[in-house]
């Protein structure tokens, strides 16, 4: 009994369509490790660390230290949350 040509193409078909979907659906796996969630935090802290310069606000630097203009010391900058909008 032969296979018809239409078959043959829809089993190819098929088979290349899996074959793409297979490393698409295997490459995203949250994980909720508590060592990954420190890490982020960690990172998340460190970017909000600000300290700037009371006399020269342009200054910006990440780690404390004294103002390359005047010499002053650097204060940390507190960052305010940030809204969201909500649209209707």
């Amino acid at each position: 009994m032969p296979i018809s040509d239409f078959k043959i193409s829809v089993f190819v078909v098929l088979v290349f369509t899996g074959a793409a979907l297979v490393p698409a659906a295997c490459t995203h796996h949250p994980t909720n490790h508590p060592s990954e969630q420190a890490g982020n935090q960690a990172v998340q802290k460190a970017a909000e660390d600000i300290y700037t310069c009371p006399m020269h606000p342009q200054i910006i630097r990440h780690q404390p230290g004294n103002c390359p203009i005047c010499g002053m010391t650097l204060v940390k900058k507190a960052l305010l949350p940030q809204k969201r909008k909500i649209q209707p």
